[in-house]
């Protein structure tokens, strides 16, 4: 009797165990979900202003956070860049 009771008690903790990791999967399940969301509801212009942020390394929450005239700037700069880099292309187009 005693062999069935830690028997017992052995497959209660790894159905335990597969509850948790379970429920650690489906949480790291929906945040994907969430984010595959919120990228394909995202206009092609938020997917670039995204894309510029990780690529001057500010993540979305430091952005998020920031004060309006700070994200004024930051918005401001993006576009600039923008503007300079379709200029050196047009201007690369016409020299050749």
């Amino acid at each position: 009797m005693g062999l069935s009771g830690i028997g017992m008690l052995s497959a209660s903790a790894v159905v335990q165990g597969e509850s948790r990791g379970a429920s650690q999967a489906q949480s790291g399940d929906d945040a994907f979900y969430e984010e595959l969301k919120s990228y394909f509801f995202e206009s092609p212009g938020e997917r670039m202003f995204d894309n510029w942020l990780a690529a001057h390394k500010i993540s979305k929450a430091e952005y998020d956070v920031m004060t309006p005239e700070e994200k004024a700037a930051l918005k401001e700069e993006f576009a600039e860049e923008i503007r300079r880099k379709a200029e050196e292309k047009i201007a690369a187009r016409v020299a050749a």
